[in-house]
């Protein structure tokens, strides 16, 4: 991400936190990282972007030399407005173009970005010192390629796609999202998944991640630890309709559901006991210990306990 698509992502997200006009001054304190000039500039685009994109009753942007500058927002959501900055970034543009069609001629991406090869290979050093904490990197050439573990790849394309665009519809490029959206149906049918629209919406999300890279012959391939892990556990058999997927592809996209418990993807899976609590021999012991010293755990409980379970899962895989 560019210094300045951060400057005006962290000033956003500041003035949010305020009802009323904030000092510039403090805003380069708070800012920490640029200095008074950096951060006017970068007010003076978000005033404009917000002014030409936006209705001024949804959000609004309001420069005072005097009392300083206030954001005005009717709901308090700012998704689309990031999304904006975002998709104006061209580090960003490269990185999520990268991770969703994974090998891309070098002549194509300067064409759609309007950049030079040089700036070009200058950007993915730098993306490549960011992405080198989830253990992927981006090799330069006549094709730029995407290397790296493909459960890694997923994480991290779903997290682009489900906190900066929050739909489909909302990437940089277009996206065919019906697909997605009929078989995000049929696996929760497959699941007994309790599902609204908003839900399978983000399933669709998953599946889009999963499925194109899975036709490409991508597939998950879990470390040890985390295959060991799955002896523990009771997964659904995978159905006909993916019959192109890996038994890991399957249970890795199973495990997401099962252990997602981020705002708006809740899921209630009305499946058995031993699944929907996802239980496991270490989780049995650890509660066969606690109820031989401090009693029976009532079922007022139970539920605390599952999502401990699934906070368990969530660190382990993701």
């Amino acid at each position: 991400m560019h210094l300045h698509t951060r400057v005006k992502k962290d000033l956003l997200l500041l003035l949010n936190n305020h009802h009323d006009f904030v000092p510039t001054q403090l805003l380069v304190a708070q800012i920490g990282y640029a200095n008074q000039y950096v951060v006017k500039k970068a007010l003076n685009e978000l005033l404009e972007e917000i002014r030409d994109a936006f209705d001024p009753e949804e959000l609004s942007l309001k420069i005072n030399k005097h009392r300083g500058v206030h954001l005005y927002s009717r709901d308090g959501n700012l998704y689309d407005a990031l999304n904006m900055i975002m998709s104006k970034d061209t580090g960003y543009l490269i990185l999520i173009t990268m991770l969703i069609k994974r090998n891309v001629p070098t002549s194509d991406l300067c064409d759609t970005l309007f950049i030079s090869e040089s700036s070009l290979r200058r950007r993915i050093k730098d993306i490549n010192q960011q992405m080198a904490f989830y253990d992927l990197r981006l090799t330069f050439s006549k094709t730029i390629r995407l290397h790296g573990p493909e459960h890694h790849i997923r994480i991290l394309t779903f997290s682009l796609i489900f906190y900066i665009h929050r739909t489909l519809a909302g990437l940089p490029f277009s996206v065919d999202i019906q697909p997605y959206n009929t078989l995000a149906h049929q696996v929760s049918q497959q699941l007994q998944l309790q599902t609204n629209s908003h839900q399978e919406t983000i399933l669709a999300m998953l599946l889009f991640v999963a499925d194109p890279a899975i036709r490409g012959g991508k597939h998950v391939i879990l470390p040890i630890q985390q295959l060991l892990f799955y002896q523990d556990m009771l997964i659904p058999d995978k159905p006909a309709f993916l019959s192109h997927w890996s038994p890991d592809d399957w249970s890795f996209l199973f495990i997401a559901i099962l252990s997602a418990d981020w705002a708006g993807f809740s899921l209630d899976i009305n499946l058995p006991k031993t699944i929907n609590e996802a239980q496991t021999a270490p989780s049995q012991s650890w509660l066969l210990a606690f109820e031989t010293v401090f009693g029976e755990i009532r079922s007022e409980r139970i539920r605390a306990i599952s999502q401990i379970n699934r906070q368990l899962l969530a660190n382990l895989f993701f």
